[in-house]
């Protein structure tokens, strides 16, 4: 893992699926957002559940630059309902900043 660069971007979207091909489609669809909108977004990826934490708490240091996670539902190790869920209570006793999720499943 690595510290998100704030000064290549403002703020980075967090994509949390084990399919390569949603990866890509949802990646495509916002980078031309991003660039239609003239946003200065980066994109993350994750491949499950633990990536998503391990994304967001490594983020927490770093002053929050992830806003949004879009996270599969079924991937191995962690499901995306199991790590919004643990965001979400570490939310509530303050110790990572307040997301924007967004669960997708096919």
């Amino acid at each position: 893992y690595f510290y998100l660069d704030k000064e290549l971007y403002d703020s980075y979207v967090l994509i949390v699926d084990d399919t390569e091909q949603m990866i890509i489609s949802i990646s495509n669809l916002l980078n031309r957002y991003f660039k239609e909108n003239n946003l200065n977004w980066g994109i993350l990826v994750g491949r499950d559940g633990i990536d998503c934490l391990k994304h967001v708490i490594d983020d927490n240091d770093n002053d929050g630059l992830i806003k949004i996670i879009i996270t599969d539902e079924n991937m191995n190790y962690m499901q995306g309902s199991s790590a919004t869920s643990i965001l979400r209570k570490l939310e509530e006793i303050q110790k990572i900043k307040h997301l924007f999720i967004i669960s997708l499943t096919a």
